[in-house]
Formats: C-alpha cells, sequence, structure tokens
C-alpha cells in the first residue's frame, strides 16, 4: 500500500482550522494506505483541531523541547507530525532542530520505519 504524505499550513481563524481539519480527514479516510500529515497546524496541542486528529492518528511527543514557533524566542508548539494509527508505520525518534535562520518556524523532523 502507498504512504501518503500531506504538508498543511491551517489558517489563523480557530473556526478555520476545524473546518480545515475536518475536510482533509474526510479525503484522507478516502485514501486510505498509510498516512502522515505535517505541518504548521497554528494550533496547541490540547485544541479541538488537534482533538479531531487524535481520533485516527498518533501525535507523537516532542519531549521537552518542543515549543516550534517563533524559531528565534520558541514558546508555543503549533508544528506536528502525525501518523495514522497503523501497525506498519512504526515511530521512531522525533526531534525539534534548533535552527532559526532558516524558517520563522524551528523544524520537525520524525524517523519512522515501515513493516510490510
Amino acid at each position: 500500500p502507498p504512504i501518503v504524505v500531506a504538508g498543511v499550513h491551517f489558517y489563523a481563524s480557530r473556526a478555520e482550522r476545524l473546518a480545515q481539519a475536518k475536510k482533509l480527514l474526510q479525503h484522507l479516510d478516502q485514501m486510505g494506505g498509510e498516512q502522515i500529515v505535517i505541518g504548521d497546524f497554528n494550533s496547541a496541542p490540547d485544541s479541538s483541531v488537534l482533538q479531531q486528529f487524535r481520533r485516527s492518528f498518533l501525535i507523537p511527543s516532542k519531549g521537552t523541547d518542543r515549543f516550534t514557533f517563533p524559531s528565534d524566542k520558541p514558546r508555543v508548539e503549533i508544528d506536528y507530525i502525525l501518523i495514522r494509527r497503523s501497525r506498519r508505520l512504526v515511530v521512531g525518534r522525533i526531534d525539534v532542530i534548533d535552527e532559526p535562520v532558516a524558517s520563522d518556524h524551528r523544524p520537525v523532523v520524525l524517523e519512522f520505519k515501515y513493516r510490510p
């Protein structure tokens, strides 16, 4: 089966982000296969937007150094890598990289294993 990777940059308002999350989840449910969603969700970990994803996706913890924005003085966690619950995709390591120049967000890197 394919591995589907979707990149997101959700809007600023909570209502818009929630609508985007619901629409994306509907689309992904129809696609099937292994799925990873990455990007700027503009949402805190306990938000209603992330709660929509928690039903069918794992949201791996980034540990204590989890803040991703702004990159020069990170104080909020709004960037994530989500993996649809699966027996084939196994989360390895996840890191937030201390890089204040490449973007206004700190990069998030995930290592995973694929078991055919």
